[in-house]
């Protein structure tokens, strides 16, 4: 063997030698330094997630303080704009737009902490597998944008939708499912149903609620599958511009049924949503103007209707009116025997701070005295 493939050899050996002694080294760091940092991850659980080709929300301890992080992020002038995903191996699931589903039961989980006009949702299709078919994962992106910023709307057909100036809902092929979703939840809790319309449709609409119009429309569609005892209207006016005809006009979420205080014997307080003057009382609740009703005997009896500081005066003393008189006649169905008046004391005298959520529900009220 001459000397110059001897030499070959050696180098050749030298190499590989050191080659080999690298990835032995280098591959035993890597795994005592990654391993933990897999299992992290795999053990790690986003504070707001969903099961596969499910839009019911399931929160984790973190999310308290996520959440509030999250609204400490926002400015005043800002909305939350909530979108949903879902993947493509999740269609064809039997619930249609579920990403918007994801995004509602999202939406839930701030109603105590935003006003509902400070909430937008949307749904966007990602072009991948989800995460998971048998653990729970991330499907929700959360951002800030301007109270009048357009929000996204589906590629896809929507479930039900109506045309500018219009209250005739127009329901598409998936709104079978999409009911039947919605009336498959909600257990000891109302549903709301928002009509939403805009500034660009009042013209020509004269003094219509275009937006109550609509709620009260698709709370006839869900009557079979929802008693409307249980479902609660809104309408929310926005002032950006209307999107092409027709477009979505509704939101549908459950939300935790507003409580009914009474003090004592002697006082009774109902509360109310933003912009309503009825509710539905449960049979606790009806016991406990039951309850009133048999301490007032033949006394006399002030009742006295409350809001918060939304909207104009005028607006609010005929709110207020209007929740005294609701609690008038629920008073009078109970069989009350004693004297009734009634006044409407609107925003005079709160009981809230209305600079935040909570206090406003406590001003949103109507009470009665025993005198």
């Amino acid at each position: 063997m001459s000397a110059w493939i001897r030499w070959i050899l050696a180098i050749s050996v030298l190499y590989f030698g050191g080659v080999s002694y690298w990835y032995v080294k280098h591959h035993k760091a890597v795994g005592h330094t990654r391993a933990p940092t897999a299992a992290k991850t795999m053990q790690s659980t986003p504070p707001i997630a969903f099961d596969f080709r499910a839009p019911a929300a399931k929160t984790t301890p973190a999310f308290s303080q996520f959440q509030q992080q999250l609204i400490l992020a926002g400015k005043p002038e800002d909305a939350l704009l909530i979108t949903g995903l879902y993947f493509t191996d999740e269609d064809n699931g039997g619930v249609p737009n579920l990403g918007e589903l994801r995004a509602q039961a999202a939406a839930g989980q701030f109603q105590t902490m935003l006003p509902l006009e400070r909430i937008k949702t949307a749904s966007r299709r990602e072009a991948r597998m989800a995460p998971s078919q048998s653990q729970i994962f991330e499907a929700i992106d959360f951002s800030w944008v301007a109270l009048n910023a357009p929000v996204p709307y589906f590629a896809e057909p929507e479930p039900l939708v109506f045309d500018v100036d219009s209250a005739a809902p127009v329901t598409g092929t998936d709104f079978s499912a999409f009911r039947s979703a919605f009336g498959q939840g909600g257990k000891g809790q109302q549903f709301e149903i928002t009509g939403v319309w805009y500034q660009s449709e009042v013209l020509g609409a004269g003094s219509r609620d275009l937006g109550l119009e609509r709620a009260k429309a698709a709370q006839n569609l869900f009557a079979d599958v929802i008693a409307p005892d249980r479902t609660q209207l809104r309408s929310l006016l926005l002032s950006d511009a209307q999107p092409a005809s027709p477009f979505a006009a509704a939101r549908f979420r459950w939300i935790d049924a507003l409580p009914l205080a009474a003090s004592s014997t002697q006082t009774l307080t109902i509360y109310f949503g933003s912009n309503r003057s009825t509710r539905t009382l449960t049979d606790g609740q009806s016991a406990q103007l039951q309850a009133f009703v048999n301490s007032a005997g033949g006394k006399r009896v002030l009742i006295t209707g409350h809001t918060d500081t939304s909207g104009s005066a005028g607006k609010n003393r005929a709110l207020a009116a209007a929740r005294a008189e609701f609690l008038t006649a629920a008073l009078k169905q109970a069989g009350i025997q004693a004297e009734l008046s009634q006044a409407s004391i609107a925003s005079e005298a709160p009981k809230g701070d209305n600079d935040t959520v909570v206090g406003r529900e406590a001003n949103r009220r109507a009470e009665a005295a025993i005198q």
